[in-house]
């Protein structure tokens, strides 16, 4: 990918928007910056970065499940969930390690 094709130095929309807000809830920037430190330091764990990005992906899944479950809202919920695919969960979570120090 050609560094024109990104957008603010993500992946694309998607992940920069879902990356902006877990960074301005300081809860969600917490837990998962928690995440990486415990992640960087679990010896086990031997794919670090496919484990936040599958942590991360999980989130996602779980909360856009919460806020569409309860309501009919059509075409909204097809356009949610076609955004959502479209989040690069791999480099949030390469992005989130790296804040802790992690290096490839």
């Amino acid at each position: 990918m050609r560094e024109s094709d990104r957008y603010n130095g993500w992946t694309n929309w998607e992940t920069w928007n879902f990356k902006l807000w877990l960074d301005n809830d300081v809860a969600s920037y917490n837990h998962f910056q928690e995440v990486a430190k415990m992640t960087l330091e679990d010896d086990k764990i031997e794919f670090k970065v496919s484990d936040v990005e599958k942590y991360l992906r999980e989130y996602a899944e779980d909360e856009v499940d919460e806020h569409l479950e309860s309501k009919n809202i059509g075409w909204i919920s097809d356009f949610i969930n076609m955004s959502k695919c479209e989040i690069d969960f791999h480099d949030i979570a390469l992005h989130i390690l790296k804040d802790e120090g992690y290096k490839e």
